[in-house]
């Protein structure tokens, strides 16, 4: 319109946060924790709720997450509890970016009760270990230890697959049928080893979701008492 030129324009859009979520607990009503890759406890039905919703943060955490964003060098956030900082996937086990030291807690949830188990944890849960768990724990310390260079060792998985049964037997027999003559295999970008994983972890998801569980209940247990 003549004579408002100088008006700026109206941007209509969506601003989008794309966040690792470990574990979350609504504090306005009673709703079980989220444990473990989804969260969907904070679906947004109106505008309303959406102009009304607001996220806090914990200022010391942010200073934290900061820090680090701001040291190239740095590769995981804490020297201790290493492998409980790798985030819950359910495919790509074999790829680099699956072992990303990128997973924390906020400061009432540190406790390793609170801990959301991980494919790559959930032998620290089950008494029995399942040979499938033990596979995941070896890989994931492989790698953080090797790097690019982790290898799978062939005696390791025969001896997993020697208790094992059923399903999880197969894969694993699979697994070994792909050393030939060879003692060990690369880990990393193995895409007929990843491909045994994924089918792997869909055996044991309702292990883990066991496990997840009982994190949940320690997590409102720590609520309750805090708050």
């Amino acid at each position: 319109m003549p004579g408002l030129a100088f008006l700026e324009q109206p941007v209509i859009g969506t601003q989008v946060s794309n966040v690792l979520i470990t574990s979350c607990i609504r504090l306005d009503k009673k709703f079980p924790p989220s444990v473990g890759s989804n969260t969907l406890d904070f679906q947004l039905i109106d505008t309303q709720s959406s102009l009304t919703t607001k996220i806090y943060l914990d200022r010391e955490c942010l200073e934290e997450g900061l820090a680090i964003v701001n040291a190239p060098d740095t590769s995981r956030i804490s020297d201790t509890a290493i492998l409980y900082q790798l985030r819950q996937i359910r495919s790509k086990f074999t790829a680099p970016s699956a072992f990303s030291l990128c997973r924390a807690s906020g400061p009432l949830t540190t406790s390793h009760t609170n801990q959301p188990y991980t494919m790559f944890t959930l032998a620290d849960y089950d008494i029995g270990h399942s040979s499938g768990m033990k596979l995941f724990n070896s890989i994931a310390f492989s790698v953080l230890k090797h790097g690019s260079n982790a290898q799978l060792n062939k005696n390791f998985v025969q001896e997993l697959a020697t208790v094992a049964n059923g399903k999880i037997k197969r894969i694993l027999q699979d697994v070994i049928s792909m050393f030939g003559l060879d003692s060990q295999i690369t880990i990393l970008s193995n895409e007929r080893l990843g491909k045994n994983l994924n089918s792997l972890a869909d055996l044991l998801m309702p292990s883990l979701i066991n496990a997840n569980s009982f994190v949940a209940k320690e997590i409102i247990h720590t609520f309750d008492h805090f708050c």
